[in-house]
C-alpha cells in the first residue's frame, strides 16, 4: 500500500477511461483497478499532475490526460512514439489507448 506501487501509466489509463466514458471520478477508477486505499491514489495522481501527465480544473478527481499522458500510455502499451501525438479529442485518445474498449 504505497504511492510507488502505482504507476503513471496506471493513473494516466484510470482517468482516460473516466473521461472518455463518463464516469464522473478518475479517482475512483483508479482505485478499483489498482485496489489500492483512496489516500495513496491520490498521492499517485497528484504525482502525475506535477509530472505533467494529467491535468486538472478546480478538483484532481475529475482530471484529464494531457497528450504527454497520452504519449506515456502508448509507450506502456508497447507502441513506439517518436513525438507527441497530434491534437486529437478525448475519444479519438482514448480510443488509441484503451482499444479494449468500446466507445460511442
Amino acid at each position: 500500500m504505497a504511492r510507488k506501487d502505482i504507476t503513471d501509466a496506471d493513473v494516466v489509463v484510470a482517468f482516460a477511461e473516466a473521461s472518455a466514458f463518463g464516469w464522473p471520478d478518475g479517482l475512483d477508477r483508479l482505485q478499483s483497478a489498482t485496489r489500492q486505499p483512496a489516500r495513496v491514489c491520490l498521492r499517485a495522481a497528484q504525482r502525475a499532475e506535477d509530472r505533467g501527465l494529467i491535468d486538472c480544473g478546480s478538483n484532481i478527481r475529475y482530471s484529464w490526460p494531457t497528450p504527454a499522458g497520452y504519449e506515456l500510455a502508448l509507450v506502456a502499451r508497447g507502441f513506439h512514439v517518436k513525438h507527441s501525438p497530434p491534437n486529437l479529442s478525448k475519444t479519438e485518445a482514448a480510443r488509441i489507448v484503451l482499444p479494449h474498449m468500446t466507445l460511442s
